[in-house]
């Protein structure tokens, strides 16, 4: 019979294997059982205590036993498992159920093992006769002769009361011993006599005398396997008196593994009664196999046996010895071709504490060598930090070198850790090209500060001129900004120009980007596009420093031609052949704070050509996420925020936002607008208090945070109702963009809500100077939400001034643009919808807010939809029912119509001589507003109009 003593799936179905209902409940050895059949030990509710935890089923197997001892049968449980998880406790839980019994005890010791029938004689000995001979037999017949008068003996001994004998550590006796304990197991059928044995186990459970015991049926086999989580926390708690911390929990589970003898060892408290056991099953090994163990250890948890011969000198045959040592005594498992592993760390740990500490250094130096020699240098790093081998030129190489490997892999976290390795080990002789390569992986990783102490370090070095130097400025300029010290960014800068123009002519243009750097995040678009028309660089302008002169010329001038020009870097073949690129250097720096990708998505976003940046986005992410560079990607995954937040996909933004937060952390300036696009997510989707905080909690660096809170304030307090303070918010929200020189109003979208709010706060002409500035831009604006917002304030001004037919005219060419930002679209409705309701034209308005309605809802903008559901039930109309669709827009109604009828996307397009992207985008609404997934869904997806009924007949 096999009961493992473990509840995970695997050990379930081991449970399973072979085994069936003994309908006699007889026990390990029942009357009337078919060979090889056995029975499945039924689990019982206990408390036994806090070490036999998980071990409800082997302690139902003991009990068995036990209970046929009473009744004159006897029989054989053989308990297996590594060292550590309980195969003593569940003994001296023997011990303790078997009350009345004769008990009788023994241990198996090397130190014994050689001696004939050591084990045996230990357990029997005592109070009666020894027919054993004191040497081993010397024939068969002689072996045979042997085991009957043992038995014999034994049985004498039953006679007189039911006997259970307990054998610990069976695996280190002798071997006559377990001979003879294996023929007694055969002949119990009738004898009071139960045999508790436990083991190491074997690779293979059935090898080996024991196995074959239970192959054949004659013992209960119970493997012991280490305890899950939960147990191992209880465990923990019950020694310490009180439930752990979560760092004591998780520190006892990485380097126990579930063993209860190694939690015992790690957290249970120092007695004088309670030996060192994990010591003393170290002890027990054979003093070449203990100095092959501690080698080992000095390898680390996972070791190779081809190493630990490298290591040690000892020929491989007696390595290989020594591991199988190892593996017998269950201190050590295969953990894949040619290599094993501790069964725990603390295993290995223990062992390692027990080298001296020159031994310790002199094998860590020579794994370096060996592992170096091999070319596994990030691995043999690890030793020469161990072995403190400062100045060590070929440990220094071996970092170095294991960087270099770990940026050709995109694995910055590794590549950072051992260019640190490499400064570290070189101590004072580091050299600036080390300390470069350190500083750059930092940045990558997001660590800007660290990036700006080594770059720091590497200026002191004496020698580092010309244009390493400069690298090195450039450097430390971009770690200063990230870190949010603009004020030192800028002196960095101004020294990397300085520098430029005497030592290194041709990088100025590069030191003129990082001089730019603090410029733009401290002063704005207009002063740095000021700037730059006044900048004198030789030669063709690098990708970044062009990519800041588009940004700034589109957001301080709307520049119509600043998409295409930056387009022509990133994506040559979107531009027509006959527009050749405008000369300057090709050369992409993927560390620059102007990097050309992120430049013109944020203007594609802007002048809402969305499939451009989309399709830039998605080639930018897969090139920082290739190369490791942390920083990159989480700037990329921002500007996913940002288009999430305008396309209304506020639960993608809430996912994307949520695995911002913790890495953005380490980098200030990103930490900030990350708080700014948490705020905006917050409000749209109505958890005005948690808005609040972050808002009152974020101190603004850049000015794009600065002027983003400014909005939000203002948002805020129209969200409390506070119609003079939002008034007064928008004021200097619009100050502050005059200040900066921000000019696109789709950039910080203040302005149209800043119309609503002059407007409610009676401020007619603080709404008008408004409202004149969006139609002066949007006439230069190519963008359709530029559009749709300012002919909406030309509406809502016209509304509250009384120009019914201006008004009209004016939101009927806001609707008649097709934009893929829904909730504004919503909100222009909603606005439509009460300007129709307050003149009591009741069914428009019914139309406008139940699509007002449907948009709100569909992107989660709660407070919006609120809003609508409220005007719209005012106007008489009901809210949609469960099942029913919503109301289309006519353009959006022929589309449905011919998507059902089965034209493709092109043919809507030819049909309705539209665009395929602009098709495209109505199916998207469509789609959301009606609650399908399909084109063969919008068939069955009858529209309604707002009373319930169709319109359509």
């Amino acid at each position: 019979m096999i009961v493992p003593s473990d509840r995970s799936a695997d050990s379930e179905a081991a449970m399973n294997r072979g085994i069936e209902a003994d309908p006699e409940g007889a026990g390990p050895r029942g009357a009337g059982r078919r060979p090889g059949v056995v029975a499945r030990v039924p689990t019982t509710e206990r408390d036994d205590g806090a070490f036999l935890r998980e071990r409800d089923d082997a302690v139902a197997v003991l009990r068995q036993l036990i209970a046929g001892l009473r009744v004159g049968r006897g029989g054989t449980v053989v308990i297996t498992g590594a060292a550590g998880v309980g195969r003593s406790a569940l003994l001296r839980e023997a011990r303790r159920t078997a009350t009345s019994l004769d008990v009788v005890e023994a241990r198996g010791h090397v130190e014994e093992s050689a001696v004939p029938h050591g084990l045996v004689r230990a357990a029997f000995a005592a109070g009666c006769c020894d027919p054993l001979a004191p040497a081993a037999p010397e024939s068969d017949a002689a072996e045979v002769a042997l085991r009957q008068r043992w038995r014999a003996l034994v049985e004498r001994r039953a006679a007189t009361g039911p006997v259970l004998v307990l054998i610990d550590d069976l695996h280190l006796a002798d071997p006559g011993s377990t001979r003879l304990l294996v023929s007694l197991a055969r002949h119990l059928h009738d004898v009071p006599l139960g045999l508790v044995l436990t083991t190491r186990p074997r690779p293979e459970p059935t090898a080996g005398p024991l196995g074959r015991l239970v192959a054949d049926g004659a013992a209960t086999l119970v493997e012991l396997a280490p305890l899950g989580r939960s147990s191992s926390s209880a465990l923990v708690a019950d020694l310490l008196g009180q439930e752990a911390d979560d760092e004591t929990d998780e520190r006892v589970w990485r380097r126990a593994r579930g063993h209860p003898l190694y939690i015992e060892h790690l957290v249970g408290s120092p007695r004088p009664d309670r030996p060192d056991r994990l010591g003393a099953s170290l002890g027990t090994l054979p003093p070449p196999v203990l100095d092959q163990a501690r080698a080992a250890a000095v390898l680390g948890v996972e070791f190779r046996p081809v190493l630990l011969a490298a290591l040690t000198g000892v020929p491989g045959p007696a390595v290989a010895s020594a591991v199988d040592v190892l593996v017998a005594h269950g201190l050590a498992v295969e953990s894949g071709p040619g290599r094993l592993a501790f069964t725990a760390p603390l295993v290995r740990d223990a062992l390692y504490d027990r080298l001296s500490p020159a031994l310790r250094s002199l094998h860590h130096e020579r794994a370096l060598r060996v592992l170096a020699s091999l070319g596994e240098h990030a691995a043999a790093v690890r030793h020469a930090l161990a072995a403190g081998l400062a100045g060590d030129v070929e440990a220094v190489a071996t970092a170095t070198a294991a960087g270099e490997a770990d940026l050709a892999a995109g694995d910055v976290g590794g590549a950072f850790a051992h260019f640190r390795a490499a400064v570290d080990l070189a101590g004072a002789r580091v050299d600036a090209p080390t300390l470069l390569r350190c500083a750059e992986a930092a940045l990558a990783l997001g660590r800007p500060a660290q990036a700006a102490d080594v770059a720091a370090a590497a200026l002191a070095r004496p020698g580092l001129t010309g244009e390493p130097r400069l690298r090195v400025r450039r450097l430390q300029v971009r770690a200063l900004a990230l870190a949010g010290d603009l004020a030192a960014a800028e002196r960095a800068a101004t020294a990397a120009v300085t520098d430029a123009r005497v030592e290194a002519p041709a990088a100025l243009a590069g030191a003129v980007v990082e001089m730019l750097h603090p410029t733009w995040q401290m002063l704005g678009p207009g002063p740095t596009l000021a700037r730059l028309r006044e900048i004198d660089v030789p030669g063709p302008w690098p990708a970044d420093l062009v990519a800041l002169d588009c940004l700034a010329a589109h957001l301080a001038e709307l520049d119509p031609d600043a998409v295409d020009r930056l387009l022509v870097r990133v994506l040559p073949d979107a531009v027509p052949p006959d527009e050749p690129p405008d000369g300057s250097d090709a050369a992409v720096d993927r560390f620059s704070p102007f990097d050309p990708e992120l430049c013109l998505v944020a203007i594609a976003r802007m002048t809402d050509r969305h499939e451009t940046a989309d399709r830039v986005l998605d080639r930018a992410v897969g090139v920082a996420e290739s190369g490791g560079r942390l920083h990159a990607r989480l700037a990329l995954q921002l500007s996913i925020v940002d288009a999430s937040l305008r396309r209304g996909r506020l639960t993608d933004a809430r996912r994307v936002l949520d695995e911002l937060v913790r890495p953005a952390e380490a980098v200030p300036l990103l930490a900030e607008s990350v708080a700014v696009a948490e705020a905006v997510l917050l409000i749209v989707m109505g958890d005005v208090e948690r808005a609040e905080g972050v808002v009152a909690a974020t101190t603004a660096v850049t000015w794009q945070s600065e002027l983003w809170l400014a909005f939000l304030r203002a948002r805020l307090a129209s969200a409390r109702g506070d119609v003079e303070q939002a008034a007064a918010a928008y004021l200097a929200t619009e100050q502050l963009a005059d200040r900066y020189g921000v000019t696109d109003p789709a950039c910080v979208p203040w302005a149209p809500p800043a119309v609503a709010a002059h407007l409610a706060a009676e401020a007619l002409d603080d709404a008008l100077r408004v409202r004149d500035a969006l139609t002066r831009r949007a006439a230069r604006s190519t963008a359709p939400w530029v559009r749709m917002v300012t002919a909406a304030s030309r509406a809502a001004v016209a509304a509250a001034t009384g120009d019914d037919d201006a008004a009209a005219g004016a939101f009927a060419e806001a609707l008649t643009i097709d934009v893929v930002q829904i909730v504004d679209r919503a909100q222009v409705l909603l606005d439509h919808g009460r300007w129709r309701r307050h003149r009591g034209e009741l069914r428009p308005a019914r139309e406008a807010l139940a699509e007002a309605l449907a948009l709100a809802e569909a992107a989660g903008a709660r407070p919006l939809a609120r809003a609508a559901a409220d005007e719209l039930r005012v106007a008489g109309g009901r809210r949609r029912r469960r099942g029913a669709t919503a109301v289309l827009t006519p353009q959006q109604e022929r589309i449905r119509a011919l998507a059902a009828a089965g034209l493709t996307t092109r043919e809507m397009a030819t049909t309705l001589y539209l665009s395929p992207k602009t098709v495209e985008s109505h199916l998207t609404r469509v789609y959301q507003v009606l609650g399908v997934r399909s084109k063969r869904a919008l068939a069955r997806a009858v529209p309604v109009d707002e009373h319930g009924s169709d319109p359509h007949g």
